[in-house]
């Protein structure tokens, strides 16, 4: 009994791991890593696409109602995007101006590839 059990263990370790285990072009991955994801204030000199808008709800310094020092607007921002595949967010500058807003909203874009170095 032990012996199936002590198989049956081990078998779902593999299993496990082997399902654990991708591979990934990583120069094609369409996931940036969010603590990559620049946060822009203007939009950038360089060209870029629009991939998509970005909102999160704006912290409150009120503890009755949660206040979470460990979250900030960056960060969900940050994920938002880089889930979407963006490099960078632009900002909506009037959201965060604006005290009575609830959401920081912003737009999530992306670059176009560098184009490789001309070769020698």
């Amino acid at each position: 009994m032990k012996d199936i059990i002590s198989k049956l263990a081990s078998a779902l370790f593999g299993l496990a791991f082997l399902a654990g285990c991708q591979s990934a072009d990583y120069k094609d991955s369409k996931l940036t890593v969010p603590t990559r994801v620049l946060i822009l204030f203007s939009p950038p000199q360089k060209s870029y696409m629009i991939i998509g808008r970005v909102a999160v709800n704006r912290p409150h310094h009120d503890p009755r109602l949660g206040y979470d020092s460990s979250q900030t607007w960056q960060d969900g921002v940050q994920r938002q995007a880089g889930a979407m595949g963006a490099d960078a967010v632009i900002m909506d500058t009037m959201s965060l101006n604006n005290s009575y807003s609830i959401l920081v909203t912003g737009t999530a874009i992306r670059f176009p590839p560098e184009p490789p170095p001309p070769a020698k």
